[in-house]
């Protein structure tokens, strides 16, 4: 009975859409949503085959091809032999608070939620496109009361010219598989590529680059190159995770890396796709400043974070953690370890100690591991210091994981009642339906527990930030945790080149756990002191975890800059000498001060730097310089200068510098 009157008002709702919306079936075989200035423009064309097909122009020049569109639910394509029904259509201006690389997210675009009748089963589906002035995100949304199978997705991104494109080749990025690549759009055939993916449009027409956003409910999404310029949306699972039947955590060693495709999954319920995200830039500050992850994610709920990103328990920071000390390496889980480094934090006037992996076995005859904990967390706090603690993911030397809801909730609370502010769950190792609905449970229950939240081990972030503010940042990145697996379980490009990358592939999905700035044995091969200073200015992080010893910071001439650098910023821009690979120049404001983060590749070079690129003209300022000096080491130069005049710097192979600007008028 049910079917029947959704039939009936499928039905009736299409010769509604006949008659008052786009007139008739015989002449609406495309629609067109531009965006609110009317220069990016989404077409939406079923034509004569019934196969749903959008593309994108920007001015007239065509950004996306006409490419299919569809998910297969039950042996059913939402994307073929469809008929238009109806189409809403509104525009979307508002702004959003972030806690990120700039104040707030402006949020202005074209909105058109679209019906379309399926003729297979006779039921209706919603197509929603969002076309903002710098690109466009659209979804599927299949609704439904019963499970069903989803078992494949039919999204392309026929890309339009010759174009470079640049990409982990790696499904997950669980944090040490990024093999970046540089490849010409017509080599891409049979490649895996891990979104974010950057394109470098030809003859200079800009960037383009394609990821997802609000993955809830869903399982997360590769790119595979099928032929020239040309990607499309697959699913995959760890071949470890098939033949062990678990669904997540770290696989047997062999299967780390393992894929198999044509993963599958059942959801009950609305289907709702994320946001397939193509974002537009006509030069790399457009595309970093890019904010349609962000804009299109759902909104925080009021419940469990009344004031959004700014309610008052969340807490960004900068912390220490041991596990890449050069010092402690045999006794980093030692409590007179942590309460050495909690005594350097306070010194230092860093916000948070992260206590890692072995502290739930603690044990002794008088105290279990939640009272010496607790010891541990009540002696921070008399010096203004917070305690994050690890945990993994899955159950791990016979410790429950959280999949296990009971203890999942006992944790958090334990946490709570201790005084814990923050946890780093670790080892998720996948993306699929199950690992995705365990990340959102764990983000709600920390929320009530008011526990901030690391996700390592894990997938690149699709705007969940946003919808969960108290995930400050996700791995997703190969960080200094992998050096030393260079040639074995982390592969990758030289670290210079690694570097100056991320920031327009990687990062323009959200904040990274990227654990930078080293001066030891962990320090990237190939880079140089200044490089590893501007790193933590350029890998900017709500929680910024340091590498570092203490001891090191403390005697390094950069320590000013070190323990001064902001987590959250007013404004980023990218400076145009910045080439992706080669060189990353990022200018970022804190209150009235700028700081200019430099990463060199490979090549020696010399730079001409204008402060008038992102500052007026014809202004003098204070400048501090930290770059590299003679015999290796760091020196700073303090001087004054004028905008208008360019600053010319030598950079060594895999060097870099940070500049701090401050007008001559702040004290």
């Amino acid at each position: 009975m049910k079917s029947n009157m959704l039939k009936n008002r499928c039905v009736v709702l299409f010769v509604l859409g006949i008659l008052f919306t786009m007139g008739s079936h015989a002449q609406q075989l495309r629609m067109v949503v531009k965006s609110p200035n009317g220069k990016m423009i989404t077409e939406l064309n079923w034509g004569n085959d019934d196969i749903l097909k959008y593309s994108i122009l920007n001015e007239n020049d065509t950004l996306v091809y006409f490419s299919e569109m569809g998910v297969t639910v039950d042996g059913i394509n939402y994307g073929e032999d469809v008929e238009f029904v109806e189409r809403i259509d509104s525009v979307i201006n508002e702004t959003i608070p972030s806690l990120w690389n700039k104040s707030e997210i402006k949020n202005n675009c074209s909105y058109s939620k679209i019906k379309f009748l399926n003729r297979s089963d006779q039921l209706c589906f919603w197509i929603e496109v969002k076309t903002f002035n710098n690109g466009i995100a659209f979804r599927y949304i299949i609704p439904g009361e019963t499970e069903r199978t989803i078992e494949d997705e039919s999204t392309e991104f026929r890309i339009a010219g010759e174009n470079q494109f640049y990409y982990a080749s790696g499904p997950f990025q669980y944090g040490w598989l990024q093999e970046y690549q540089k490849r010409s759009g017509d080599s891409i055939k049979g490649e895996l590529l891990a979104p974010p993916v950057t394109i470098k449009r030809a003859n200079g027409k800009g960037f383009l680059a394609i990821s997802e956003s609000a993955l809830f409910n869903y399982h997360g999404m590769v790119l595979q190159g099928v032929s020239a310029n040309t990607l499309q949306t697959v699913f995959v699972s760890n071949e470890g995770h098939l033949k062990s039947g678990k669904q997540f955590g770290l696989p047997e060693s062999k299967y780390v890396h393992s894929v198999v495709f044509g993963a599958t999954w059942k959801h009950k319920g609305d289907i709702v796709s994320p946001w397939r995200v193509i974002m537009y830039g006509k030069d790399l500050n457009e595309l970093v400043n890019n904010d349609i992850i962000s804009s299109v994610a759902p909104k925080p709920s009021k419940e469990l974070f009344p004031e959004g990103p700014h309610t008052s328990w969340i807490k960004p920071g900068r912390a220490f953690f041991t596990w890449l000390s050069e010092r402690y390496q045999r006794k980093k889980n030692d409590i007179k370890t942590y309460r050495f480094y909690i005594d350097k934090a306070s010194e230092l006037g860093i916000e948070y100690v992260l206590v890692d992996e072995g502290w739930y076995g603690w044990q002794s005859q008088e105290k279990n591991r939640w009272k010496i904990l607790s010891e541990l967390v009540a002696y921070a706090a008399q010096k203004n210091v917070g305690i994050w603690v690890w945990k993994s993911s899955y159950e791990r030397n016979d410790i429950p994981g959280f999949d296990d809801v009971s203890f999942r909730q006992e944790f958090m609370r334990r946490c709570a009642e201790t005084g814990v502010k923050g946890i780093k769950v670790d080892f998720f190792h996948s993306e699929n339906y199950f690992t995705v609905r365990l990340m959102e449970d764990i983000l709600k229950d920390a929320a009530k527990s008011k526990q901030l939240v690391i996700f390592h081990g894990v997938n690149k972030p699709t705007g969940d930030f946003i919808t969960y503010p108290n995930l400050l940042a996700k791995e997703a990145v190969r960080g200094l945790e992998c050096v030393g697996g260079e040639d074995s379980w982390a592969p990758g490009p030289p670290w210079p080149v690694h570097n100056t990358t991320l920031p327009f592939t990687r990062l323009l999905a959200g904040p990274a756990d990227y654990c930078p700035l080293h001066f030891d044995r962990f320090k990237p091969a190939g880079t140089t002191n200044a490089h590893q200073v501007a790193s933590i200015y350029m890998f900017t992080s709500p929680m910024l975890i340091f590498s570092a010893d203490p001891q090191d910071i403390e005697r390094s001439p950069a320590k000013k800059y070190i323990t001064e650098v902001p987590v959250i910023w007013d404004k980023t821009v990218v400076l145009p000498q910045s080439i992706i690979g080669e060189l990353a120049v990022i200018a970022r404001r804190k209150d009235t001060a700028w700081y200019v983060s430099c990463l060199n590749g490979e090549e020696e070079r010399q730079v001409a730097l204008r402060l008038d690129d992102f500052l007026p003209e014809n202004k003098n300022y204070r400048l501090d310089l930290v770059q590299d000096g003679k015999k290796k080491k760091l020196e700073i130069v303090k001087f004054q200068h004028n905008s208008s005049k360019p600053i010319i710097l030598d950079l060594r192979s895999g060097g870099g510098f940070l500049l701090k600007v401050i007008p001559e008028s702040d004290n």
